[in-house]
């Protein structure tokens, strides 16, 4: 019988450079699906409808995507440094006891040659 496919956070950057930052996170996305995972992406959906750089829109995004988190089964952050965003996300994430799990982002060839892959779970 097949696993259950786990409903996972994704977390990684937006703010900056938007373009490649939402490349990023579609190919964590992706990821999570080759994994066998239904990812969720709050900065790739909140963004469709509200505009992150209205400080009010941004926090509404962040505090929908904490009650989505609520049903995640597990916290996965990609890249290689934490956002303020990511911060909180993650602390969120530790308050309700959903595992958290880092993957590296690695940029070899420049930012056309972003490749993820898995790392342990940190809790």
């Amino acid at each position: 019988m097949k696993k259950k496919p786990k409903l996972i956070f994704v977390a990684s950057p937006y703010r900056g450079d938007v373009k490649f930052n939402i490349t990023v996170a579609q190919k964590a996305c992706a990821h999570v699906m080759m994994k066998g995972h239904v990812p969720f992406a709050p900065h790739l959906f909140f963004t469709q409808f509200l505009d992150d750089t209205v400080e009010e829109q941004r926090r509404q995004g962040i505090q929908g995507g904490v009650e989505i988190m609520k049903k995640c089964d597990e916290f996965w952050w990609f890249g290689n440094e934490l956002t303020d965003g990511m911060r909180h996300e993650m602390r969120m994430a530790n308050e309700l006891g959903i595992p958290i799990k880092h993957i590296k982002i690695n940029l070899a060839g420049g930012k056309r040659g972003v490749q993820v892959k898995g790392t342990s779970l940190l809790r």
